[in-house]
Order: structure tokens, then sequence, then C-alpha cells
């Protein structure tokens, strides 16, 4: 996620994915949404990036 546009720097903490919103402006909510749902579907699949 972070290499996508705009970049989605989060963390996970306890099972949870955490994104910090004081970096998140109201134009790229649309952005994000599409980032984790794209992220979320490839890990799904098994098309994972590994690190």
């Amino acid at each position: 996620m972070r290499k996508g546009n705009p970049p989605i720097i989060s963390r996970i903490k306890d099972d949870s994915l955490i994104i910090d919103a004081r970096t998140v402006r109201d134009i790229d909510l649309d952005g994000i949404v599409k980032g984790i749902s794209s992220a979320l579907s490839r890990h799904a699949t098994g098309k994972a990036e590994a690190r």
C-alpha cells in the first residue's frame, strides 16, 4: 500500500490495521479505500508482493 498513489502508511497493532488519520486528507479518501481494497484482494488471491 505504501507504493500506491497516494501512498497509504499504516501499521498492524493487535491484529488490526491502523492508519494515522492525521496524514489523511478528505480528497484522498477514495484512493485510500481503493488501495486498501486492492491490497486485500491481492492478499486473498495470494498475489501480494513479498517484502
